[in-house]
C-alpha cells in the first residue's frame, strides 16, 4: 500500500513539475512574443532606411560630379544650359511645333 501511495505522489510530483514548467514556457512566449514582432519591424525598418541611404548616397556623388563638371567643363555647361532651353544673346532660335508641319 504504501509503495502504490508513493507512486502516486511520484506522478502527481512530476504532473505539478510540469504545470510549472509549462506556465513558465507559456509565460515566456507571451513575453517574449511582441518583442519578436517589434524586433522584426525595426529591423525592416533599418534595411529601408539603408537602402534609402545607399540610394541618396548615389544621388550625392552624381551631384557632386556635376559640380565639378560646372566648375571645370564649360562643353558641359553649355550643353546643360542649352538642355534647359537656354540660348546666347546672338542666337537666333527656330521653334518647329508639329502642328504647324503639313
Amino acid at each position: 500500500m504504501k509503495e502504490r501511495l508513493d507512486a502516486i505522489w511520484r506522478l502527481i510530483t512530476r504532473v505539478v513539475w510540469l504545470v510549472v514548467l509549462g506556465g513558465i514556457i507559456l509565460a515566456f512566449t507571451a513575453l517574449f512574443t511582441p518583442k519578436y514582432a517589434q524586433y522584426k519591424e525595426l529591423n525592416q525598418r533599418v534595411r529601408a532606411m539603408q537602402q534609402s541611404n545607399r540610394e541618396l548616397a548615389t544621388a550625392i556623388r552624381k551631384l557632386e560630379s556635376n559640380q565639378r563638371s560646372f566648375i571645370s567643363d564649360p562643353a558641359f555647361v553649355e550643353r546643360t544650359a542649352r538642355e534647359l532651353g537656354m540660348v546666347k544673346p546672338e542666337e537666333i532660335v527656330f521653334k518647329y511645333f508639329s502642328d504647324d508641319i503639313d
